[in-house]
């Protein structure tokens, strides 16, 4: 649902930024959009070979009138880390998704933090690691509803 709204949306933006020295940005469609959404929707915890897994823990916050529910996964070998999802306690809409990933291709270590904020936008942080060396990138999505 959240990839139509911003499918539709009048302007996808994307900012790309490599090690913090870097930055491209462009507007992309909805073929890009998609492919740069794919770590968001590769993997699913509902997996019943690997639900079991995963603990969940709720919490409460008054302050931001959210309910958080936390994933966390007991096997290391598991892409996903953790799993964050915070519901609106008025409206039980989401608010947030908040994903960390740890996998392997190959000889290459990587890592992952994504975020994704219901209507406006998602970002992926990623860090790899092959033979030593580190890289650090960066995806800012975001998209503005029409009128």
């Amino acid at each position: 649902m959240q990839l139509l709204k911003a499918d539709s949306a009048n302007e996808i933006k994307y900012y790309h930024t490599i090690a913090a020295n870097t930055t491209d940005s462009s507007v992309i469609d909805s073929v890009q959009l998609n492919q740069l959404a794919k770590p968001f929707l590769v993997d699913d915890i509902n997996d019943t070979a690997i639900k079991k897994y995963y603990r969940e823990s709720i919490f409460h916050d008054a302050t931001t009138a959210s309910n958080t529910f936390t994933y966390t996964s007991v096997n290391k070998a598991l892409p996903i880390q953790s799993l964050d999802v915070l519901l609106d306690t008025l409206s039980d809409n989401i608010k947030h998704v908040f994903i960390t990933k740890t996998f392997r291709k190959g000889d290459t270590s990587i890592n992952e933090k994504l975020t994704w904020k219901t209507d406006l936008h998602f970002t992926i942080y990623r860090t790899t690691q092959i033979t030593g060396k580190e890289t650090t990138e960066q995806f800012n999505i975001s998209w503005k509803s029409k009128q």
